[in-house]
């Protein structure tokens, strides 16, 4: 992958090498954990596709992420993402909910 590229969940799914049956579900909700990493899929400036609208903002290239609820920072899934060994962190934005593709960061 290509920072500043854009990629749709398909091209990540095909990039992983994820299965069909670990498609979906937690992938189109925000984050999710696949073999010991984090992707994460943030909407900026507009309200996801479920209508969820978290103040997510770019402040000079610094993402302010707001976590989908019941999370906050002291979730477990959250702790993991901040103090674990994951050997890798992906985010993923993008500014229209419209558009499947999001920007690799």
């Amino acid at each position: 992958m290509v920072v500043g590229e854009k990629y749709t969940r398909k091209d990540i799914y095909h990039i992983f090498n994820v299965p069909q049956e670990r498609q979906n579900g937690n992938w189109n909700t925000g984050y999710n954990e696949y073999n010991n990493q984090f992707f994460i899929f943030v909407n900026v400036d507009s309200a996801g596709r479920t209508g969820h609208d978290y103040k997510n903002k770019l402040i000079d290239e610094k993402l302010e992420w707001y976590s989908k609820n019941p999370h906050d920072i002291n979730s477990n899934n959250i702790q993991k993402l901040i103090h674990t060994n994951h050997k890798d962190r992906f985010f993923f934005i993008r500014f229209d909910s419209d558009n499947p593709q999001f920007i690799y960061k």
